[in-house]
């Protein structure tokens, strides 16, 4: 249980109160799949209000690659097209310029002519 105004059991739960805003956060660090659960979070109020519960079902589901991995992978796959995409333009581009100017024939047709 973890109480406002106290430390919770253990140290990766912990609860800040925004009393000013009404809003409090509840942060699980490390989290883990022993840690899926169902929750609940109380508001204790004065009478003649009465207390509000909110019932949270935390599910924790595994990744295989972890975020960090999935981000290295993909930018290394980025930095590969955008290398084979300038490569390429390169070529085309060398292509292009190597090209002999056309030569139109300009003068009277040969047609006709014995």
């Amino acid at each position: 249980m973890v109480k406002s105004g106290s430390p919770a059991k253990d140290e990766r739960f912990s609860l800040t109160d925004d009393k000013k805003n009404r809003v409090f956060t509840v942060t699980i660090t490390d989290l883990r799949t022993e840690d899926e659960d169902t929750y609940w979070c109380a508001v204790e109020r004065s009478l003649p209000l009465t207390d509000v519960y909110s019932e949270i079902l935390l599910l924790v589901k595994q990744s295989h690659i972890s975020h960090s991995g999935s981000v290295i992978y993909v930018s290394v796959g980025l930095v590969i097209m955008v290398i084979i995409f300038f490569m390429t333009l390169m070529v085309w581009c060398r292509k292009i310029s190597k090209k002999p100017p056309r030569v139109s024939q300009s003068g009277p047709s040969q047609q006709g002519q014995i």
